[in-house]
């Protein structure tokens, strides 16, 4: 599928998508700490960045990932992510992000796992699992 055949556009106003962080425990013991810190180099280097877009869809945190061919060429998003990052910000947070945040990390972990079938089925199945968390 390619962009001349779906429209693709940024998202209204502002951004809600990614801006995770990571980050070093204070409070771990000091092996792990350097462990953290060079696991924190690594995700974030040009090649970890690319290749976790090109093998998992996880939207990247380089403007220079998105102006890579490879990756413009394999997703039509790419375009209007690169829009979007421009004018994010911090999303208001909600009383129940935290429930919501823990069953899509569980469900993309079985998917990544292979314990769940990347389908529509599955991410119909988290979108009523979060609908019964908001209450609607």
């Amino acid at each position: 599928m390619g962009a001349d055949k779906v429209g693709i556009i940024p998202m209204p106003g502002r951004s809600v998508s990614g801006q995770w962080a990571l980050g070093i425990n204070k409070f771990i013991p000091e092996d792990r700490k350097v462990a953290a810190f060079k696991f924190i180099i690594f995700a974030t280097t040009k090649w970890a960045d690319k290749n976790k877009f090109l093998r998992f869809a996880v939207a990247p945190a380089r403007i220079s990932t998105l102006k890579d061919p490879e990756v413009r060429a394999a997703d039509p998003r790419v375009p209007a992510l690169e829009v979007t990052y421009v004018t994010q910000t911090r999303r208001p947070r909600i009383p129940e992000e935290p429930r919501l945040e823990d069953i899509t990390v569980e469900t993309f972990s079985k998917i990544l796992a292979g314990q769940l079938p990347l389908s529509m089925s599955t991410l119909n199945d988290l979108a009523k699992k979060w609908m019964e968390i908001l209450g609607k």
